[in-house]
């Protein structure tokens, strides 16, 4: 049996039913298809798993929402084959999921790293504001002195 992942099984299994829906597939059909890569025990959680996430339906006699395995014909649904045809593996889900995360944390930590320049640049600007504030505020000061410099100490000569 090969080692694989259980998200591996879960593909193997799936792409199985894409490939294998039209033949009407039973659990022995599957079972002895996949049987050196998946145990029958793991083969009937996966399908219960894909049955729950509406990815396939189980057909008893005409009825698709049948819950008896053993003699039920599993087929891939609508979502199912949109699914495989628009994603391809639950491997790639993982995958797409995993990035997208990333990329939101990612986008989350440039945010913060531009709050944290805009923090800094303010407390920059405000020294020098005050700064600026100091010189024009001596400038006038000095340009009052020397007014009264020019009329009192230079007038009286």
């Amino acid at each position: 049996m090969e080692n694989l992942t259980l998200i591996q099984k879960i593909d193997v299994v799936f792409e199985w039913l894409y490939k294998n829906s039209g033949s009407n597939p039973e659990l022995p059909k599957i079972h002895g298809s996949l049987i050196d890569k998946v145990e029958l025990g793991e083969i009937k959680d996966i399908l219960t798993k894909l049955r729950n996430d509406k990815l396939i339906y189980t057909e008893v006699g005409g009825n698709r929402n049948a819950e008896y395995f053993d003699h039920a014909h599993f087929l891939i649904s609508f979502d199912g084959k949109y699914f495989y045809e628009t994603v391809g593996s639950f491997a790639e889900k993982i995958r797409r999921e995993n990035q997208k995360r990333l990329n939101e944390d990612l986008r989350i930590a440039d945010e913060q790293a531009l709050n944290q320049r805009m923090e800094r640049n303010e407390v920059t600007l405000t020294s020098w504001t005050k700064k600026l504030n100091y010189a024009t505020m001596a400038a006038a000061v000095l340009i009052v002195l020397w007014d009264a410099y020019k009329t009192f100490c230079l007038h009286l000569r």
